[in-house]
């Protein structure tokens, strides 16, 4: 998913691994996690709960311009308000007790 929406991005496992290093530190973390893009919501949680002091969830916010992209490849029901309100809340109970924020 990272390719197809974040193609220069850093991998998720190293953006990880930079968070453990900073939260090792001393320094305190969170984990901005926008928009929801398609992923296991529990392994995600198991993956940050450990290194992120906080947690911040976002969602699609130009889904008009993306939908396309959800379409071309078969997971535009990442687009569905109510599929995405049921990830945010298997990702905010994965973190318990992690400080979890969700944005619009």
């Amino acid at each position: 998913m990272r390719k197809i929406f974040e193609p220069d991005a850093p991998s998720i496992s190293s953006r990880i691994g930079a968070l453990k290093k900073l939260h090792e530190a001393g320094i305190s973390t969170y984990v901005f996690t926008g928009p929801l893009l398609p992923m296991d919501p529990e392994r995600l949680a198991r993956e940050i709960e450990p290194y992120a002091d906080s947690v911040l969830i976002g969602r699609m916010n130009y889904s008009g311009k993306t939908e396309w992209l959800y379409k071309k490849y078969g997971i535009e029901k990442w687009l569905d308000e109510g599929f995405i309100d049921n990830i945010i809340f298997r990702l905010r109970k994965s973190l318990s007790p992690a400080d979890v924020s969700i944005i619009c």
